[in-house]
């Protein structure tokens, strides 16, 4: 992320922080390690809507939000990310090598119940409304970024799971919209898989 994208992601996690009155710069540094791994919009994801609850919240006494996202935000990490990122890792080479592979024609529908079925023991699933409303949040982002066709809904489905339902206009992910511009939802997912495949890379000699 270029220098002016990173001041973007900054100005949009003050304002954000200054909506719930979190004005301490350490406050602050905490919602953006959270966005960082749930996207600049978690707040707005229906997944992520008890970590909004907590920060929302008007604290009694002495304001211990951040306390009470970061214990909500451990559990998260000791399910989906773990140590070193291993469980993040893993899904993410199960989500290339096992899911996408097979991918084509999938409905959006479809896509979601295999995404959702990929964390081994971890797997869950979310209830008929719950669904809908992560499938709306899902058509939201293939409209903002011009995708007219069930593809392109299936790879909003996709990149919602991995990136926050915000991805199509999350400073922290630029290359979406720029893609999506260049060449649609084809190149967005060239683009995306160039990136999946340099992540786990790095991932791997990390924990190598």
């Amino acid at each position: 992320m270029g220098q002016a994208h990173r001041e973007v992601f900054i100005r949009h996690a003050v304002t954000v922080c200054d909506e719930w009155q979190l004005h301490f710069v350490e406050d602050v540094a905490y919602v953006m390690f959270v966005m960082s791994f749930l996207g600049s919009h978690f707040h707005q994801d229906m997944r992520y809507q008890f970590l909004r609850a907590e920060l929302e919240r008007t604290p009694e006494g002495a304001d211990d939000r951040i306390e009470r996202l970061r214990e909500r935000f451990i559990t998260i990490g000791a399910r989906f990310i773990g140590p070193r990122m291993v469980l993040y890792r893993r899904d993410l080479s199960y989500f290339r090598d096992h899911i996408l592979p097979g991918s084509r024609g999938f409905s959006s529908e479809k896509m979601l119940a295999e995404l959702t079925a990929s964390h081994a023991e971890r797997s869950y699933d979310l209830h008929p409304d719950q669904r809908a409303l992560y499938l709306r949040q899902a058509q939201m982002a293939a409209a903002g970024l011009g995708f007219g066709d069930a593809e392109g809904l299936t790879l909003s489905v996709a990149l919602a799971y991995w990136l926050g339902t915000g991805f199509w206009k999350d400073p922290l992910y630029p290359w979406v919209a720029e893609k999506a511009r260049q060449g649609g939802a084809g190149a967005v997912i060239d683009y995306a898989m160039h990136r999946l495949d340099r992540q786990l890379k790095t991932n791997g000699d990390l924990n190598g």
